[in-house]
């Protein structure tokens, strides 16, 4: 419970973005797999391998290996046994089908239909046999075998040419689909009854058993009695005329294949949503037991020494960081920041001296869900002093001599004494402070006067000044003429 609570309180917008990014590709794999062979297989997979995960949660440690063995053959075998079905869905899906789930389009208008009647009527009229899918919304690739891709134009030349006695591919299937012939030479699944008439033959067998199974018409043309039929749903209905053949397509095309595929693509659309809210569930889940597990970090993290008394200071200390090992649920551990941490050692009430102070997990300051499971060092030893205030006088520090050999004759320093502030063992033996060096070389020539503002130099990091802000004072330096001996 207190694992799903972390969960909850570390879950931002880029955590459902992840999901719903990897349930949609998911979903589209699915759909473009959904009735294939492999399909089955690949289900199979996804069983063993929670089998696997169940195993593990559970301690089954041999079952756990067992499976995972079982797994990994599993993987080789699919994709050993239907590398040409994948190479074939590979080629077939494009960026567009794929994201946006594309089914190929129906025959949709009279001028599109036209050049496939006159093909198949000119055939009739020849005794040239042929056999002609026309590819609706269900996928036909699981059904069909062997066969060649074409993608060529509808022309009845063409279509007559490939069923023509000279045609390697004339005893094969040709498949129509968006007003393209998408494959030549193809053959189809026989019908399993044993109630059709005797006169029909291979041709028709096998148009009956496509149409039982998916939602394709199939034009046979027999090369015994020169008929044209056309095959829906497992029904035979003989063409006399083109026009027949035409009224009835169009028919099709329009009223069964747009009007009345609003609902089944209503009913459709819920069984994708559902299908994709069952596997965003299932990634959802997933996701939770794998961020859900506990994962450790280390961070080194700075020391942040607090409550310090404001007459004492921290004069040294043994560590000025230390190193953490954090542990929590894997998101809140991947999301941890340098930042979000601190540690402090707390020196209330602590006087002048030496100190020796423990380092636990309850001087780590984390966000809630994470813990401190471990600190190193154990210990910090910190020197403490008391913070005294001492009056200094003020020492100019002179360099080198005054131009044109004159003498310094008076100095004067404003102010002439400071205070300073720090800790008792550096200000007690300290009675001066010295200015910066001045550099008397750099006077000017004749000058009797010089001021300059010099900043003070400290003696030690741990002293400040206590009465002036600038750290500068007035040196104000007399010159005159140089003294003439006999």
């Amino acid at each position: 419970m207190n694992t799903f609570h972390d969960l909850l309180l570390t879950f931002k917008w880029r955590h459902i973005v992840d999901i719903l990014v990897v349930s949609f590709i998911i979903h589209r794999i699915f759909l473009l797999l959904r009735g294939r062979n492999a399909f089955q297989m690949i289900l199979g997979l996804i069983s063993i391998f929670l089998l696997q995960i169940i195993a593990r949660i559970s301690g089954l440690v041999l079952t756990s290996w067992f499976l995972g063995g079982l797994g990994a053959v599993a993987l080789i075998a699919i994709v050993v046994l239907f590398r040409w079905e994948f190479r074939e869905l590979l080629m077939q899906t494009n960026f567009v089908r794929f994201f946006l789930g594309g089914r190929p389009p129906p025959l949709q208008s009279l001028r599109a239909l036209e050049p496939l009647i006159t093909a198949v009527f000119m055939m009739a009229h020849s005794r040239t046999g042929a056999l002609i899918v026309l590819q609706n919304q269900d996928r036909l690739s699981e059904y069909l075998m062997d066969g060649y891709d074409l993608n060529g134009r509808m022309i009845p030349q063409i279509i007559h040419s490939i069923f023509s006695k000279q045609s390697p591919l004339h005893d094969g299937a040709i498949v129509i689909s968006g007003n393209r012939i998408r494959r030549v030479g193809a053959f189809l699944p026989l019908t399993a009854s044993d109630k059709l008439p005797m006169h029909f033959g291979t041709r028709h067998r096998a148009a009956i058993g496509l149409t039982e199974s998916t939602d394709a018409i199939v034009l046979v043309v027999s090369e015994e009695r020169g008929e044209v039929s056309l095959v829906e749903k497992g029904s035979v209905t003989m063409m006399s005329r083109q026009e027949d053949l035409r009224d009835h397509l169009t028919r099709v095309s329009h009223d069964q294949i747009v009007v009345k595929s609003l609902g089944h693509r209503t009913r459709s659309w819920l069984i994708q949503i559902a299908g994709f809210t069952l596997i965003a569930s299932l990634v959802s889940a997933f996701w939770g037991i794998y961020f859900g597990k506990q994962s450790l970090i280390q961070f080194n993290t700075k020391i942040d020494f607090r409550n310090i008394s404001e007459d004492i200071i921290l004069k040294n200390t043994s560590r000025e960081s230390v190193d953490i090992q954090i542990s929590g649920n894997r998101i809140m551990v991947n999301d941890l920041e340098s930042t979000d941490i601190q540690f402090f050692v707390n020196l209330k009430g602590l006087g002048a001296g030496i100190h020796t102070i423990d380092l636990e997990g309850k001087n780590v300051e984390l966000p809630a869900g994470l813990t401190a499971t471990r600190v190193s060092p154990q210990q910090v030893r910190v020197e403490l002093d008391k913070v005294i205030k001492k009056k200094v006088m003020v020492q100019p520090l002179l360099r080198g001599n005054p131009p044109d050999d004159r003498q310094i004759t008076h100095i004067q320093i404003a102010p002439d004494s400071v205070v300073l502030s720090g800790p008792s063992s550096d200000l007690v033996s300290e009675n001066f402070i010295y200015t910066n060096p001045i550099n008397l070389n750099e006077l000017k020539r004749g000058q009797d006067k010089a001021r300059i503002e010099v900043p003070l130099t400290l003696p030690h990091a741990s002293i400040e000044l206590s009465d002036t802000k600038t750290g500068k004072v007035q040196v104000v330096i007399e010159l005159g003429e140089p003294e003439i001996r006999d």
